[in-house]
């Protein structure tokens, strides 16, 4: 126990003297001094970071068995029930490592509730290690005396701290080795902890000790999206022999084959496969094959027997049936931290936004309706801001569609998808959930995606939506740096166009940062045909099983072409010419205010950077009839932001740049001695120097804030900064010769020394203020100095003893003396 403690008035807060009285009791704290950044027990104990109780070893082990007399130690396999920490009994259980003699696992009830508690994250089970051998607390830890175990939690990432508290109500009603959360002991390996069912948290909590080990049953598809393997048992993690239904469901255009273990060997050629779980894990892969079916070859050309890029193949597939989803929603547990995304470092970080700097040409949703399908979109199509955190982050955007919006798309393929990326040091994967439960039943990588620009991606797997469950479709976003997620102006639609997934929950944007009322950058094309785009050469293929198909092929300003053909045995190659419309051209001139040619502006249009010549003027050829937005950029002049609309005729575009406006900033510097002539001032990235007169004038500035240092041999450097905004600036600076003070003190004169009732000092140009101080600190003087040489200071009121004078030169210099009053 220690002698005292000591409260500062302004740390006077109950949280903090209840906190500091425990260490009084000998208790030691349950963070770690070195700041590393780990969290061993965070806001569950009054000795890390929570306004809380202790946790119920810190009460028995420091407050002398006082506050909880007795932690029993369980061992038995059953159902126990605890009572909240809180309540005087029955509150926690010790259970013993069978791999370690040194740790053991402290398990309590903590309930969200009561005058403290009720600030804990939330209720249910907690379940913390305890280490003997780490010494008291945690201040020097690793190794920590105390560490509470959450989802996602290892020997190095903190995981999810404020879900420690275990329940059904969360999704998390075990803890044991294999599974999430894991008990390991300080070494990261198995602590042999089985702690299974774990109830609800009501006025009791219930749980399961057991003596064996839970596995899991992990199922994948092969290919990716030919199909889904499903869980029908739906009750794992599961014990020994137990029996386990899995079922495979094939996606469209797709046929179930078999089950195989991760070594290839069959294990079942039925659909529907049970097996008796043994103890270990199992891995499963559904394996499926692609219906019958043919390669088809499709080449497009233009009249002109040019090749033909990005032309749309829609053709229509040969079933009516739609995919019941139902049976994937009721086999797909609870949902749980993706361990993908789970990593812990979104935890108690508030997404941010920044301003889009770039004008994108393309916006899916304003394209004509297109035969095979449309556009399905909550934002306005254009980019204004992004979403991030500007570091290393990992979350989900979506946009969300009810069963009522999708009510005419019923039975209809989702085939591409459009989105904004805005930061390429990032990786981004399109994915569809359905369902208010967000089961994910597609993945797609998304390589090299441009950055800045809309990118659509067509699926490589048709999405067949059913409108009696929601659809959710957007993107996961593993990133470095930046804000990589692109977003509109807003106002969100709530709840549907404004989804992101982050700490854990699907939440909406708004809920995160109140700021933040925008749409993501997500639209989906949806429609009966199955959808193929041509390369840079014109072709493209898709695989179809034998029967008669109409097919189109399309591509914006061309005139669509449409046909039949059947497939039999063998593959097709199909030849279709579609008609080009006419094209037109876009003139730029660019002038300045006085009506003259501008060489060397950078003009960006339609994704390309054209540079005027000395004529001021770009000609942009062969272009379809849209709406193309475009960027005038040239030095020293205001940036020109627009859309050239082209109709049906040549556009001649007329812009006049008008010049930033800048502005003088005058500096006259002067000392004690008078003007100060030839010294040299580093101001915007130039240097000045001054004239006789002490002048120096910068002009040609811009608005902003700049930073200046201004230098002369024998005179001390002046470092400021000066802000220009829409006027000029005139500074005066006051140098200070070195031999002022600094190199020759004996300039400022102090009598007498010892004092009594008055001093006198002497020799003050220069100084802006004196203060003086008794020896501990306290001010008995602060003057400031008013173009005096020679002040008297009244010291009649000062304490006998050691001062301190203290002088403050205009510069930002100092000198300190010790004085003393008799």
């Amino acid at each position: 126990m220690y002698d005292y403690t000591f409260q500062p008035e302004n740390q006077a807060v109950a949280s903090t003297i209840s906190h500091e009285m425990f260490h009084t009791l000998g208790a030691p704290d349950l963070y770690r001094y070195s700041q590393d950044g780990f969290n061993p027990v965070g806001p569950w104990d009054l000795m890390s970071s929570g306004f809380v109780h202790m946790g119920a070893f810190m009460k028995y082990k420091y407050a002398n068995k006082k506050w909880v007399s007795e932690i029993p130690t369980i061992s038995e396999p059953g159902e126990y029930t605890l009572n909240p920490l809180t309540s005087n009994t029955n509150n926690a259980f010790r259970i013993n490592s069978p791999f370690s003699t040194t740790e053991y696992f402290i398990v309590e009830y903590r309930k969200k509730s009561g005058r403290y508690e009720s600030t804990l994250p939330q209720s249910g089970l907690l379940v913390y290690r305890i280490n003997t051998l780490a010494g008291d607390g945690n201040a020097n830890g690793p190794p920590d005396e105390v560490y509470v175990y959450r989802p996602n939690g290892t020997t190095t990432a903190n995981g999810q701290i404020n879900l420690a508290a275990l329940s059904s109500d969360y999704g998390y009603s075990l803890i044991s080795d294999g599974q999430n959360p894991s008990p390991f002991l300080s070494n990261g390996s198995e602590g042999g902890l089985n702690i299974l069912n774990i109830g609800s948290a009501g006025e009791t909590i219930t749980f399961t000790l057991s003596n064996t080990g839970v596995y899991n049953v992990n199922l994948s598809s092969s290919p990716a999206n030919s199909g889904f393997a499903l869980d029908i048992t739906n009750n794992g993690p599961y014990t020994e022999n137990v029996s386990v239904t899995v079922k495979a469901e094939p996606s469209f255009g797709f046929l179930f084959e078999n089950w195989t273990n991760t070594s290839g060997d069959i294990l079942s050629s039925e659909q529907t496969y049970t097996f008796n779980m043994p103890a270990n894990d199992v891995n499963l892969i559904a394996n499926f094959t692609e219906k019958e079916s043919y390669n088809v070859n499709f080449e497009v050309k233009d009249q002109f027997e040019d090749l033909v890029e990005n032309a749309t193949i829609a053709i229509l597939p040969l079933t009516d049936k739609i995919i019941d989803y139902g049976q994937i929603i009721s086999s797909s547990s609870s949902p749980k931290v993706p361990l993908s995304i789970a990593s812990g470092k979104n935890n108690g970080i508030i997404p941010t936004t920044v301003e889009s700097s770039k004008i994108s040409n393309f916006i899916p949703a304003a394209y004509p309706k297109e035969a095979a399908g449309e556009w399905i979109n909550w934002d306005n199509g254009e980019n204004t801001s992004a979403i991030g955190t500007g570091g290393e982050i990992t979350f989900m955007v979506a946009s969300r569609w009810e069963t009522t919006d999708l009510a005419e798309y019923n039975g209809q393929l989702l085939s591409k998808i459009a989105f904004f990326p805005r930061e390429a040091n990032a990786e981004y994967t399109l994915k569809i959930w359905i369902g208010d439960e967000t089961i994910e039943v597609y993945s797609q990588n998304v390589e090299a995606p441009t950055i800045n620009e809309w990118n659509t991606v067509y699926l490589d797997v048709p999405f067949q939506i059913n409108a009696s469950y929601d659809l959710w479709f957007g993107y996961e976003i593993n990133a470095q740096s930046g804000h990589p997620a692109g977003c509109d102006s807003g106002p969100a639609v709530s709840g549907k166009g404004n989804m992101i997934y982050w700490d854990n929950n699907w939440v909406m944007l708004s809920d995160l940062n109140t700021s933040l009322n925008y749409n993501w950058n997500i639209q989906a094309f949806v429609g009966n045909s199955i959808l193929k785009a041509t390369d840079a050469e014109g072709h493209t293929y898709s695989k179809l099983e034998p029967g008669v198909y109409n097919y189109s092929v399309s591509k914006h300003n061309y005139e669509p072409f449409e046909a039949s053909f059947t497939v039999v045995d063998t593959g097709l190659d199909l030849y279709s010419v579609i008609t080009r419309g006419a094209t037109y051209s876009v003139t730029f001139e660019i002038t300045d205010e006085n009506e003259l040619p501008l060489e060397d502006a950078l003009v960006t249009f339609n994704n390309a950077d054209y540079v005027t010549g000395v004529n001021g003027i770009v000609e942009i050829e062969d272009l379809d009839p849209w709406g193309y937005k475009y960027t005038v950029v040239k030095e020293a002049y205001i940036q020109e932001n627009g859309v050239v609309e082209v109709v049906d005729e040549d556009v001649v575009k007329s812009i006049s740049l008008s010049l930033i406006p800048t502005y003088t900033v005058t500096f006259t510097v002067t000392s004690s001695q008078g003007n100060v002539e030839g010294a040299n001032i580093n101001f915007a990235d130039n240097d000045y120097t001054t004239n006789s007169e002490g002048v120096a004038v910068a002009d040609g500035i811009y608005s902003g804030t700049y930073n200046y240092i201004i230098t002369k041999d024998s005179y001390h450097d002046r470092r400021g900064s000066v802000k220009v905004i829409d006027t000029d600036v005139a500074l005066s600076i006051s140098f200070t010769p070195v031999s002022v003070f600094g190199l020759n003190n004996e300039s400022f004169n102090l009598y007498p020394n010892p004092f009594t009732s008055s001093i006198t000092i002497k020799g003050l140009q220069d100084v802006e203020r004196i203060v003086i101080s008794n020896i501990i600190g306290q001010k008995m003087l602060n003057l400031p100095i008013s173009k005096k040489e020679t002040i008297e200071v009244n010291t009649s009121k000062f304490d006998r003893g050691v001062h301190l004078i203290t002088l403050y030169y205009i510069d930002g210099t100092r000198i300190t003396k010790k004085i003393v009053k008799n």
